[in-house]
């Protein structure tokens, strides 16, 4: 059986987790873009949804509390939510920040407190609800997570599936984009269902593959399958972070460091490191000002970094320009060995002492996530 699991109001919901006074408010995330890109579902109600204006938002809802995107926040809990899910199953898909395919053996019956255990776990851990489809293919999966949303859970046995795409725009069919809703409208196939009880032959002489595969997923024959395969290895790490614009330097290099953070925390998730990196900054008209260092000895740590950073951002930045974004790129990567070669400047002993410290951050973020500790 095919599970969907997908996170409700992700964005607004992760700010919301992280603070308890922002539950139960109309929550939009986008201040630094100017247009909505998330909004929490007491939001959803007062009609702000993603693609709102900013200054529409204040109009239609004054109390709305309006928020820059804290991207970091929102990837470390999406990590935390994939760590769970692989408890209950080892074939897992990320498929996206929010959204996630898993693959578990047993009927509707024996699967649906088995999620509830899930759900639940994640409401007490994370602080944030999930929605989740059961179905037997991945298309139904994902029309079930979508029924009883949010906090839902919705098995779809294949003889209630005609009845649920009755109710069901065929544009909500994930993978059925805007140009071939169209050219299904042409033919006169509004909702899910007409498709569904078009006859196979039908569907191939007027769908290409991908659309032929949406309606076997439909009918019950599973030819998506999960791709439990995860990365495991980078040429390069990038971390970017968009804020609301400011000339502040101070605020330009606190940013800096925690896209450094981040980078290096990832880095040494995989066992890499390199002594080539490059910071960028962006100015608010979008203009890109970047510059590359190097290190003498390949590291991951970011105290080793930050003396050379400090150097590149003072060539880079210009005083009275607004910034809206920063971002720092480690290049090309490699294997960490149990031996690095220092030289003869570096003192071993400060160099395995820093290796000690994030060792031990590491530990903590493993187990309590990325915002459990920040060093700056």
């Amino acid at each position: 059986m095919i599970i969907h699991a997908d996170a409700d109001a992700f964005f607004a919901s992760c700010e919301q987790a992280v603070n308890p006074a922002l539950r139960g408010k109309p929550v939009v995330i986008g201040q630094e873009r100017g247009v909505i890109t998330a909004s929490s579902y007491e939001a959803k109600a007062r009609g702000i949804d993603r693609g709102t204006a900013i200054w529409e938002v204040k109009k239609i809802c004054p109390e709305a509390i309006i928020l820059p995107g804290n991207y970091a926040l929102y990837g470390d809990l999406s990590e935390r939510m994939m760590r769970i899910f692989r408890d209950y199953s080892d074939q897992l898909e990320e498929y996206s920040i929010d959204e996630a395919f898993f693959q578990m053996s047993g009927t509707h019956e024996v699967l649906i407190p088995i999620i509830q255990n899930l759900q639940h776990r994640i409401d007490r851990e994370l602080n944030f609800s999930v929605s989740f489809g059961i179905a037997s293919t991945k298309v139904l999966a994902k029309v079930a997570s979508k029924w009883h949303k949010p906090h839902g859970i919705c098995s779809l046995p294949e003889s209630k599936v005609p009845e649920y795409l009755k109710q069901l725009p065929l544009s909500k069919i994930w993978g059925i984009g805007p140009a071939t809703n169209q050219k299904a409208t042409n033919y006169g196939l509004i909702n899910a269902s007409d498709l569904y009880y078009l006859p196979f032959p039908r569907v191939q002489q007027i769908f290409p593959k991908p659309i032929q595969e949406i309606y076997q997923e439909l009918h019950g024959i599973s030819v998506l399958e999960i791709n439990p395969h995860i990365k495991d290895t980078y040429d390069s790490i990038s971390k970017t972070q968009t804020f609301v614009p400011t000339i502040d330097a101070r605020k330009l290099w606190i940013e800096l460091l925690n896209n450094l953070e981040r980078a290096c925390t990832k880095s040494r998730r995989y066992h890499l490191h390199t002594k080539k990196f490059s910071i960028f900054l962006k100015t608010q008209k979008f203009e890109y000002l970047q510059i590359r260092g190097e290190l003498k000895n390949a590291s991951a740590h970011p105290l080793e970094f930050i003396p050379e950073m400090k150097k590149m951002f003072t060539k880079i930045w210009r005083p009275r320009t607004q910034y809206r974004s920063s971002g720092v790129i480690l290049e090309q990567l490699q294997n960490c060995s149990n031996y690095q070669q220092l030289d003869l400047f570096t003192n071993p002993a400060q160099s395995a002492k820093i290796q000690k410290f994030y060792q031990g951050i590491d530990q903590v973020r493993e187990k309590y996530g990325d915002k459990a500790i920040r060093n700056f």
